[in-house]
């Protein structure tokens, strides 16, 4: 185990400094800037049924079952399923790449 002196000088400021910019990158990431007429537009692709689903799942990465079992099924021919994939990650990518460079101006 180090040494007190080392902890306190080296090892618990690291620790904090670590968990601001964990932080602050968390809160970031939050904010993406991605209109939401984008997700209203997707949205409007998708069957009824699985609209809130979808939203749920291009905003937070998770999904029911049954929308994994729907998506899953339907994808390759899908035309509207895949437009509507589309135009939120497109959307998501461009804004994860201005997040990048605030992040990089910082």
């Amino acid at each position: 185990m180090p040494s007190e002196d080392i902890q306190n000088k080296v090892i618990r400021p690291f620790k904090e400094k670590l968990e601001q910019l964990t932080e602050e990158l968390f809160e970031c990431g939050r904010k993406l800037e991605i209109p939401s007429s984008i997700y209203e537009n997707a949205s409007k692709l998708i069957e009824p049924k699985y609209r809130d689903e979808f939203l749920r799942f291009t905003q937070t990465g998770e999904a029911s079952d049954e929308f994994t079992n729907y998506f899953h099924s339907n994808y390759d021919n899908n035309e509207q399923l895949r437009e509507a994939v589309d135009m939120v990650f497109h959307a998501q990518a461009k804004a994860l790449e201005e997040l990048g460079q605030k992040l990089r101006r910082k």
